[in-house]
């Protein structure tokens, strides 16, 4: 398999995504945010640690030290979440949703403006956590427990007392995927359903990111990537891997600095976040992977061809000129291997009051039910289910990579399923 393999950062001593084009990294000064649109790198304070999520397009949270900031590409300002911890912060994790923080051993969920203590156990430690893209969160404290944060109160959805996972991560699809120090690979799909994988030696860590299907395996003697069911072994620099970013994209720092590997030839954007609801016209900033070997890119809408800036790498996207409903960012990429297309969807508009019985399950039971019924690999017959994977749903459906074969969802039910999104899932 052919890698995509970028520099981004020379000087990078640690580093932390925050979206397809964005990054936190520290150098010998401190910590930076890099930008990858503008191939430049803003100077935010001198500190030894950071940490951070994006919270839209626009506004990052970021953890420097134990002080929670909001970075607005311009402003670093105090954030208001850091007057309302009672510890200091340590780690954060999630989005502007559902956000999860870590402090002195305690784990934290804040919600619709709300911050609240976790109570797990009182000889709890949080050592490890890793959200879903959704309300989920795993922690390992010190075993694993699953947690969900849906409707502004946490529960426990599962714990495995004898599971002591040393690395973890959700995909895209919902799945949890754990390394345990040992050749098992252990696997929760979204249903429940635990399984097993056996390795030929020992899985040294499992790397991923909760917005794409990619996952990363470093063993012993080889790196293996997993998507769509299948596992390659693949050559990738050696390193200290660092994360995953939302496009699946492998990052690790080497002695040439933060590099980033890829599979494919995805495009990194900014001024839009996937699902977003787009209420004011927007500069989008376009990033490539291997920007030295694309011959041209082009960017559409629907049947609408975006001008691109091509000294820039910019376009403009004004709500305006587009009817209310859902769509679909396209951005083709040309490079020697071919055409790569990256799609991201969007809604304009005004969106319906949908409920689940009333919208939401019929259009289930007339689309998905015939192979993602409860006895399915990937099962989306409840709502809950519906509800831990409406991000993906979308995106296949808004792209027409499901229903496999159609009939496809009309516009009028991509709309249902969005405001039943909107709407908090009723």
């Amino acid at each position: 398999m052919d890698l995509f393999v970028d520099t981004l950062v020379t000087d990078a001593t640690s580093a932390h995504s925050l979206s397809s084009v964005h990054m936190l990294t520290t150098g010998a000064e401190g910590v930076y945010i890099h930008d990858e649109t503008k191939t430049s790198s803003v100077f935010l304070e001198s500190t030894n640690f950071s940490d951070g999520v994006a919270l839209d397009a626009h506004h990052h949270l970021v953890l420097l030290d134990d002080t929670l900031m909001v970075w607005d590409g311009t402003w670093l300002r105090e954030s208001p979440l850091q007057a309302l911890m009672p510890l200091p912060a340590e780690s954060v994790v999630g989005h502007d949703s559902h956000l999860w923080l870590m402090g002195g051993g305690q784990l934290f969920h804040h919600t619709e403006g709300s911050l609240s203590a976790v109570s797990i156990d009182d000889r709890a430690d949080v050592r490890m956590m890793v959200p879903s893209n959704d309300a989920q969160c795993a922690v390992m404290a010190p075993f694993l427990m699953v947690l969900d944060g849906f409707g502004g109160t946490v529960s426990l959805l599962d714990h495995r007392p004898e599971l002591i996972a040393t690395s973890m991560t959700f995909d895209s699809d919902g799945f949890l995927w754990l390394a345990d120090g040992s050749s098992h690979l252990t696997r929760r799909a979204p249903n429940g359903d635990w399984g097993a994988l056996e390795a030929d030696e020992v899985v040294e860590a499992v790397y991923g990111n909760p917005s794409a299907p990619d996952i990363w395996l470093r063993t012993e003697s080889a790196t293996l990537h997993h998507r769509d069911g299948q596992f390659h072994t693949v050559e990738v620099p050696s390193g200290d891997w660092v994360g995953v970013d939302p496009l699946g994209r492998l990052l690790l720092l080497t002695t040439d600095g933060l590099q980033r590997v890829a599979v494919r030839r995805s495009v990194g954007v900014s001024g839009i976040l996937a699902h977003a609801q787009l209420d004011e016209a927007v500069t989008l900033g376009f990033a490539p992977t291997g920007a030295d070997s694309v011959s041209s890119l082009e960017v559409w809408v629907g049947t609408e061809a975006l001008a691109v800036d091509s000294a820039m790498g910019t376009a403009e996207l004004d709500p305006i000129s587009l009817a209310p409903g859902n769509h679909l960012l396209r951005m083709a990429v040309d490079g020697p291997e071919g055409t790569t297309i990256t799609d991201l969807p969007f809604t304009t508009g005004e969106l319906p009051d949908a409920t689940w019985d009333d919208d939401i399950d019929p259009i289930m039971q007339e689309h998905c039910s015939r192979c993602h019924g409860d006895a399915a690999a990937i099962p989306l017959h409840t709502a809950d289910l519906w509800r831990l994977n409406i991000d993906r749903i979308l995106t296949e459906v808004v792209s027409q990579d499901m229903p496999l074969g159609g009939p496809y969802l009309s516009d009028d039910e991509l709309d249902l399923v969005r405001g039943w999104q909107a709407g908090g899932f009723q």
